[in-house]
C-alpha cells in the first residue's frame, strides 16, 4: 500500500482521536490523559509484536533512537499538544501543528538529502497568519490573547520534528516494523512520564481508580484510535515516503479534527476558524505544489 494511503489514514485516526484527547485533557489533565495514551499504547503495541513473532534483532543504534523519538514526541511533545488541546482545540492545536511540515522539510534536507523547494517556505506566512487569527478568536471571547497557548503548542512541533526524524534515523539503519518501532517508541514515552508524573503529582492510578468505567472506556477507545492505529499507520508511511510530503499531508487531520469538533458540539465552525482554513489550505497548496521539488 502507498505510504500516502497510510499517512491519510493516521490523519484520520488522529483527527477522531484528538476529540477524546481533548475532552479529557479538560476534564482530567492534559499531563494524565497523556500518561494513559502512552501506558495503554505501550501494551498494546507490545502484545500485537509478541502475537506477531516477537522483537527482531535490531541494532542498538536503531533501539536508542526510537527510544528517543518516544521521550520527545509520545512524552513531552505530546504533553505540550494535549495543554493546547484543553484550550483551543484539536483543530486549531492541529493547525499550528502544521509548522512541523517546515521544520520537517529542513531537517531532512541536511540529514537525508530530501530536497524541498524553497517556495514551499512562503507557506509560513499563511501559517503565521493563521495563528494570528486564532490569538484574536481568543481574544474576542475572553479579552485575552493567548499567545502562550500558541507557543505551547510551537513547542510540541519542535519536539515532535526531533521525534519523527530519530524515527527516520532508526528506520535507515534497521529492518524494524512499523509495530516494533511504535513499541519501543511508547517505552520512551513512558519512561518520559515516569519522570516528570512525581514533580507535576500526577497521581497516575489514584485518578484512574476514581473514574467510572464509562470514562475509562472512553480514553481507551480514544487511545486504540488516536494512538495505536494512528501511530501503526503512520510509522508505515514515515518508513520508506517522502518526509516532508508526509508531514504536508497534515492539512487533512486538520479537517478531520474540525468535521469532528463541529459534529460533536453540534455546531457550524466559527468565522474565525473558516477563515484560518482557508489561509490554511493556501499554505498546503504551496507544500503540496509541484514547485521543483524531487
Amino acid at each position: 500500500m502507498s505510504p500516502y494511503i497510510f499517512a491519510l489514514l493516521s490523519n484520520f485516526s488522529w483527527g477522531l482521536g484528538a476529540q477524546f484527547y481533548t475532552f479529557y485533557s479538560k476534564k482530567v489533565s492534559p499531563v494524565w490523559a497523556n500518561m494513559f495514551k502512552g501506558t495503554l499504547g505501550c501494551i498494546l503495541f507490545g502484545a500485537t509484536v509478541m502475537l506477531t513473532g516477537g522483537f527482531s534483532a535490531l541494532p542498538l543504534s536503531a533501539v536508542g533512537f526510537f527510544l528517543l523519538s518516544g521521550f520527545i514526541g509520545l512524552g513531552f511533545a505530546d504533553i505540550l499538544f494535549f495543554k493546547a488541546y484543553s484550550v483551543i482545540g484539536s483543530s486549531r492545536t492541529m493547525m499550528i501543528a502544521s509548522f512541523e511540515a517546515l521544520l520537517i522539510g529542513v531537517m531532512s534536507y541536511y540529514l537525508f538529502g530530501q530536497r524541498v523547494s524553497g517556495i514551499k517556505f512562503l507557506s509560513i506566512f499563511f501559517l503565521i497568519a493563521c495563528v494570528f487569527i486564532f490569538a484574536l478568536e481568543s481574544y474576542k471571547k475572553t479579552s485575552k490573547w493567548n499567545w502562550h497557548i500558541m507557543l505551547i503548542a510551537l513547542g510540541g512541533v519542535f519536539l515532535d520534528a526531533l521525534g519523527v526524524i530519530a524515527t527516520r534515523a532508526a528506520f535507515n539503519i534497521s529492518d524494524a516494523s512499523a509495530v516494533e518501532a511504535n513499541a519501543i517508541r511508547c517505552i520512551g514515552g513512558v519512561a518520559a512520564f515516569v519522570i516528570t508524573a512525581p514533580a507535576l503529582k500526577v497521581r497516575f492510578f489514584e485518578r484512574a481508580k476514581r473514574m467510572p468505567p464509562k470514562a475509562l472506556l472512553g480514553i481507551t477507545a480514544g487511545t486504540v484510535i488516536g494512538t495505536y492505529l494512528g501511530l501503526l499507520f503512520h510509522l508505515s508511511a514515515i518508513k520508506t515516503g517522502h518526509l516532508a510530503t508526509i508531514a504536508a499531508m497534515s492539512c487533512t487531520s486538520v479537517i478531520f479534527a474540525a468535521f469532528f469538533e463541529c459534529l460533536i458540539a453540534k455546531k457550524w465552525p466559527s468565522k474565525y476558524l473558516l477563515a484560518a482554513i482557508g489561509l490554511f489550505l493556501c499554505a498546503m497548496f504551496l507544500l503540496f505544489g509541484n514547485w521543483g521539488a524531487k
